[in-house]
């Protein structure tokens, strides 16, 4: 491609045809436009007027100052390897999304379900002795009232519920659910797996459980039945908790204390443990 200067505006204006007078970016008269330059040379053509007058491309590129061509250069670099870069970033950030999404979640699951300290288990703990129908076990995080309201198809066969549980953020939830039916409700061990308040019926029915393991066995505590369950599940596929629910019934009253730990954590587990053997019911 050739070019003409214009004297006026220092621009250059693509040549096209014979015809090109007037500048096309000030719109000021060309002074070396062919049809002034064909009256001075009338014996010469307008191929002969391109070769002598007009400016190459090749001519303005070595015209201009170094850093210049430098910026030029590597914008047609960058032009010509925009699209190789977009396709790399966007798998870049594809791969960061997917790994962030695993692990991200991983990270956060953790800092929402931290290790116990592992001074809880030398510690002197508060022993606390709380409801209607009188529960006394230690533990080492403070458990205060939290009330919720009955499912509906308890409401007409309980007559006293109360619920209580720790703060949040400690490394192991600890909750203790009391509660009284009616006499014309059978209240057993038994019963159990077809009771809405059966912690371990409950978990069985959250989605964002997976990989379920569960074992049972009787126990008793201060002369009562009761049944230990306990296990591991995996919690929205970020990380494994592990459980205690202890289950004791005395005529209409009933008693659960649920625990729930990470299930690598040793130091919890001798924790859990050491609620379990404090429990005492009066």
């Amino acid at each position: 491609m050739n070019y003409l200067k214009c004297d006026s505006c220092k621009q250059y204006n693509l040549l096209t045809s014979e015809y090109l007078v007037f500048c096309n970016h000030c719109s000021k008269k060309l002074s070396n436009n062919f049809a002034d330059w064909k009256a001075r040379y009338p014996q010469c053509d307008f191929a002969q007027f391109t070769e002598r007058i007009a400016i190459s491309a090749a001519q303005i590129a070595s015209s201009r100052p170094l850093m210049e061509r430098l910026k030029t250069g590597a914008k047609q670099r960058w032009v010509k390897h925009r699209r190789q870069l977009v396709m790399t970033s966007f798998l870049l950030l594809a791969m960061i999304a997917i790994t962030g999404s695993i692990f991200g979640k991983r990270l956060v699951f953790n800092l929402f379900y931290p290790k116990v300290a592992k001074e809880w288990q030398y510690m002197s703990w508060q022993e606390t002795t709380i409801g209607r129908q009188p529960i006394t076990l230690s533990t080492p995080a403070k458990l205060r009232v939290h009330d919720t309201p009955l499912p509906p198809e308890l409401r007409e066969s309980v007559t006293y519920s109360k619920s209580y549980t720790n703060d949040n953020n400690s490394g192991m939830d600890i909750s203790v659910h009391l509660y009284t039916y009616k006499n014309s409700v059978i209240n057993s061990l038994e019963a159990m797996a077809n009771n809405p308040v059966d912690p371990l019926s409950q978990l069985k029915q959250q989605d964002d459980i997976t990989h379920l393991t569960a074992r049972a066995q009787k126990v008793s505590v201060s002369d009562l039945a009761g049944c230990l369950e306990e296990g591991t599940y995996h919690y929205k596929g970020a990380i494994t908790l592990a459980y205690r629910h202890l289950i004791l019934i005395r005529e209409q009253d009933m008693w659960q204390v649920n625990l729930v730990f990470r299930a690598d954590d040793e130091a919890a587990s001798a924790v859990a443990e050491r609620v379990l053997r404090s429990i005492h019911i009066q």
